[in-house]
């Protein structure tokens, strides 16, 4: 799924640059796995507002 979605947004020719966002990706969901593993929430809505001097995010999630 993350070649799937890199593909979308990156160019075929731009391997170097697919292949570090690859890592950067998996050591994110490795992350996640490890600290976040016992939540079990899902994030349905997001907003993410600036308020000039910084930024504000509200977030919507299940029981």
């Amino acid at each position: 799924m993350i070649d799937e979605v890199l593909g979308a947004g990156v160019p075929a020719d731009a391997g170097e640059l697919r292949t570090g966002l690859n890592e950067i990706v998996r050591a994110l969901i490795a992350r996640t796995q490890a600290l976040f593993s016992g939540y079990t929430r899902k994030i349905i809505n997001f907003e993410l507002t600036d308020t000039g001097n910084g930024f504000h995010l509200t977030v919507a999630s299940t029981l």
